[in-house]
């Protein structure tokens, strides 16, 4: 009867310490596939398959930076371990970002205080490989890519 309430013990402990454990090795594995350094304080979450980065930053190629903000990761960890591409999803509002590059050129603004944002991105070993959807809101900036669905941002 002991043995038996162990093994439940550590069953339930594994399925409570699975997310945390893996959310590390998603942020990780998200940093080789970008080849970007993720700063930020990871906070993971028990039970869900997601972790938070307070204090985020990291800078995307010519792209665009992450200067502050706190960063939700969603991600389907089942993608990582049946070989499909890494499917995650960020959510987050009041992040301040400095758009680099030809997007800086196109918008006419580099620095930018997003109320809301939230996108679904797939990544394969050659980095990002799909974009589900992006949305971007401030008073400033409205940029909305993919599905027109609402998501609770």
């Amino acid at each position: 009867m002991v043995g038996k309430i162990r093994i439940i013990v550590f069953l339930i402990l594994i399925i409570l310490l699975l997310p945390a454990a893996s959310g590390y090795w998603i942020r990780l594995e998200l940093e080789k596939r970008t080849e970007m350094e993720i700063g930020g304080t990871y906070i993971p979450r028990l039970i869900f398959p997601s972790f938070f980065l307070r204090d985020a930053h990291f800078a995307w190629d010519d792209k665009v930076k992450l200067v502050s903000g706190h960063l939700k990761v969603d991600y389907d960890l089942f993608s990582l371990l049946s070989g499909r591409p890494l499917r995650v999803t960020l959510t987050s509002s009041n992040l301040t970002i400095k758009l680099l590059g030809e997007w800086a050129d196109m918008e006419g603004i580099s620095d930018v205080q997003l109320d809301r944002f939230y996108a679904d991105l797939a990544f394969d070993g050659d980095g990002l490989r799909e974009v589900f959807q992006v949305h971007a809101e401030s008073p400033t900036l409205q940029f909305h890519f993919g599905e027109s669905k609402r998501q609770k941002i």
